[in-house]
This record gives C-alpha cells, sequence and structure tokens, in this order.
C-alpha cells in the first residue's frame, strides 16, 4: 500500500501523505464522494474532496485506507 493517496485537483495532483491525515470530514459512499482532512508538507490544514466518478483511483486509494484504518 502506498504511503500517499493521489488525487486530480483540475490540472494538478495532489500528494496526501497519509502520516499527516487528520480524519475524514464527510464519508458520504451513497453520493460516492469522501472528504480527507490532512496537513500538506508546510503543515498547513487542508481538505479534499474525492468524487467516486470524477476520479475513481484516488476515491478507491481514500476508501482503502479508510477501511485500514477501522
Amino acid at each position: 500500500m502506498s504511503k500517499y493517496i493521489t488525487v486530480q485537483n483540475g490540472n494538478d495532483k495532489i500528494k496526501i501523505n497519509k502520516d499527516k491525515f487528520s480524519g475524514f470530514i464527510d464519508t458520504n459512499l451513497n453520493q460516492n464522494i469522501i472528504s480527507l482532512a490532512y496537513e500538506d508538507d508546510n503543515g498547513i490544514p487542508k481538505v479534499v474532496k474525492i468524487y467516486k466518478d470524477k476520479d475513481p483511483t484516488a476515491f478507491a486509494e481514500a476508501l482503502d485506507f479508510l477501511q485500514s484504518l477501522k
């Protein structure tokens, strides 16, 4: 399992370090959306929404990570 979740953000990609994960703000699996709170490499708190239909790979990675925390 990778140390990062890579999320498409427009034309850019964000690499979220799982060690800097702060929590799930909202996990709405019925609507296929996962919102993650994390700190970037500079320690700044961030939130990202991952949509299954827009970024299925990141959604699957986030879901696997969520399940590994149980």
